[in-house]
């Protein structure tokens, strides 16, 4: 008999945002993104940073500058899908219950860093795929799921979701974080400091049009429904924060509301 009252917590394999089966687009997950694009050539602004946005009489005025200019453009409506933790800092006249709301969004402060390598963990420790989980500071170290019996991958070397060694991670200087990671590595697999090579490194809470991963808080109700010209969109709108389907889901919404404030 099960006591009902333990609580029950699946695995991280099992919770039902990681759960198997999970698809990769070939070339990695911006080949979505990259593929919005190229279907909106015409209507994208590269290089321009949005400094305001207004209402005016009738609509939105969308304020913007380059390195060299600013300028602006007026519309019916505007969907803003800019993250709070960036959003809450550009001039806006939002009504004050949705700015306390994009104030109060949370974001969590993840850290990762890859390595280029022979794959010495398929052709040595037959460890296709998947995960070793460490108690030390990188928390974790991921394999490449695809491309089995190729010379080179593309190793995690740490992966962290927030919190305190986060922090601690981001702060150090890239080279330094290269350094813990391999020291770190190293004890699970002997052979990685003279494997690993090409480190990178993020720490999305000092990507400046970031400022964070992916929001920890729950969905305010007030960012789902219109401010007048205003709507609002993002992973952080649905319980998929942090996945590219959430934005979609939220970008749907976004748009059936918008359908029915222009009929």
């Amino acid at each position: 008999m099960l006591d009902a009252n333990i609580a029950f917590v699946p695995s991280f394999v099992e919770s039902y945002n990681q759960a198997a089966t999970m698809m990769q687009p070939v070339g990695g997950m911006d080949r979505i993104a990259y593929a919005f694009a190229e279907q909106l050539q015409a209507e994208i602004f590269y290089g321009t940073e949005v400094s305001g946005i207004f209402r005016t009489g009738t609509g939105v005025r969308i304020e913007g500058r380059t390195a060299t200019e600013q300028g602006a453009l007026e519309t019916d409506y505007v969907v803003v899908t800019i993250p709070p933790s960036v959003l809450r800092d550009i001039p806006n006249d939002f009504s004050p219950g949705i700015q306390t709301a994009i104030e109060q969004t949370q974001y969590a402060n993840p850290t990762k860093i890859a390595f280029q390598s022979p794959r010495f963990w398929e052709k040595e420790e037959q460890i296709y795929g998947g995960i070793s989980w460490t108690d030390s500071d990188i928390l974790q170290i991921w394999y490449p799921s695809g491309g089995f019996g190729q010379d080179q991958g593309i190793l995690v070397g740490s992966y962290l979701f927030g919190g305190g060694n986060a922090t601690n991670f981001g702060n150090l200087s890239p080279s330094a974080r290269i350094e813990l990671a391999l020291t770190a590595g190293e004890k699970v697999h002997s052979q990685y400091r003279a494997n690993l090579s090409q480190g990178i490194s993020v720490a999305w809470s000092k990507v400046p049009y970031s400022l964070g991963g992916w929001a920890t808080s729950n969905p305010s109700p007030l960012l789902l429904e219109p401010d007048g010209p205003f709507l609002f969109a993002g992973d952080h709108l649905t319980y998929l924060r942090g996945w590219q389907e959430g934005a979609v889901i939220s970008a749907l919404n976004a748009l059936s509301k918008l359908a029915d404030a222009a009929a």
